[in-house]
């Protein structure tokens, strides 16, 4: 691997981003990106606008300019599910990151208790169980597409071999 993945990036914001984004960018293609900023990253909005300021920050060109920002979210006691779904709509948010309350940097806004995310959680699963079904649902269609190759080439032989025996 000449440029892995890195799941758990802390890139802050502001000059502690533009110190450590083009050392991050230069070594790795993607990151998972921690939302634990003040105030977090609590929608899908605000995934937004943190991943334009990464991208803003990121080198012109050369090595790095291709990294990839893979924006997570701060699940909080307040997170309903229509956020989850939006996140999950948005292609660029990955992630959504459980933070105890004050287990950590910057976790005060975190989950409380389970039963406060319910909700969220179970927007979760229901996302999760949506991507698996469209995974199954192209899985078949190739399935569909390779038999339909295999049985035009099977004519094809079949043409070839009657014409060589003529």
């Amino acid at each position: 691997l000449i440029r892995p993945d890195d799941w758990h990036l802390h890139l802050r914001d502001g000059d502690a981003l533009r110190a450590v984004l083009p050392h991050t960018a230069r070594q790795f293609a993607r990151a998972i990106v921690m939302p634990n900023l003040k105030p977090p990253v609590t929608s899908t909005a605000l995934a937004l606008d943190y991943r334009r300021r990464i991208l803003d920050a990121l080198p012109i060109e050369g090595p790095g300019a291709d990294f990839e920002p893979l924006m997570t979210l701060y699940l909080t006691d307040r997170t309903p599910p229509d956020e989850i779904r939006r996140a999950h709509d948005s292609g660029f948010v990955h992630a959504v990151k459980l933070y105890p309350a004050g287990a950590t940097t910057n976790s005060d806004a975190g989950v409380t208790s389970i039963a406060a995310v319910r909700g969220a959680l179970e927007a979760m699963q229901a996302a999760l169980s949506d991507k698996q079904r469209l995974r199954r649902d192209v899985r078949a269609v190739q399935l569909a597409y390779a038999a339909r190759d295999a049985r035009v080439l099977a004519r094809e032989d079949a043409v070839r071999g009657s014409a060589r025996r003529l």
